[in-house]
């Protein structure tokens, strides 16, 4: 990845660790992007007959159908792919604002997880995704595995724009949790903006993910 593409993720980062934490406080503590966690819950619900197991199960059915639509929509958007998948992201971010506004609760969550499977669209290439699209126990681990190498005359640099990535996210956390007392769900319009201006900063610096002629052939 480039440098210009890191600062994208970064920014993604943040986001997402606003949106996830804005999810997580009005679950109450039901993981709502991670869906190992998700999966962890269901089947522990599962196993002693609750109602958490169905609630959990439709989180990542949303969650995944969202990324579905998010590639579908890069997809038809091809030398655009980027600025049309942000600009998906914050239109289901705005209504997810709009829906919590007006204390249409669970129609809030579905709009946020769907913007949220959508988001991994972003990274996406030639049939796979960009490594760079990770979650954030991979940050931790590809910062701190270097940094423990470094030890041994490794060269340390190179974990630097993977720490910036957690650092995005642990800052998108801690604005949700100092944000969300006030605004609860309505809150995602913050979001939703910082999607609308990433996709212009796309547009701005060329980086909007064109895909080679190759994988559009490949697609059909």
């Amino acid at each position: 990845m480039t440098r210009r593409e890191w600062g994208l993720a970064s920014g993604l980062s943040v986001l997402a660790g606003y949106v996830y934490a804005t999810g997580f406080l009005k679950l109450s503590a039901v993981f709502v992007l991670f869906m190992g966690g998700s999966s962890t819950y269901f089947h522990v619900g599962a196993a002693n007959s609750s109602i958490l197991a169905l609630i959990v199960m439709g989180l990542i059915v949303t969650f995944t159908v969202g990324v579905v639509v998010g590639s579908l929509a890069g997809h038809f958007a091809r030398a655009y792919r980027r600025p049309a998948v942000l600009a998906l992201v914050s239109a289901l971010l705005a209504a997810a604002s709009w829906l919590g506004s007006v204390e249409v609760t669970w129609g809030a969550l579905v709009a946020l997880l769907l913007s949220m499977g959508a988001v991994h669209a972003f990274f996406e290439k030639d049939r796979g995704v960009n490594a760079g699209q990770d979650y954030v126990e991979g940050h931790q681990f590809k910062s701190g595995w270097p940094a423990a190498t470094a030890f041994f005359g490794r060269d340390w640099t190179f974990w630097a724009p993977k720490l910036l990535l957690w650092l995005g996210f642990a800052v998108g956390v801690v604005s949700s949790v100092f944000l969300y007392p006030q605004y609860g769900l309505a809150g995602l319009w913050i979001a939703s903006g910082g999607a609308a201006l990433l996709a212009l900063l796309v547009l701005a610096t060329g980086t909007t993910g064109k895909m080679p002629p190759s994988a559009y052939h490949s697609q059909h």
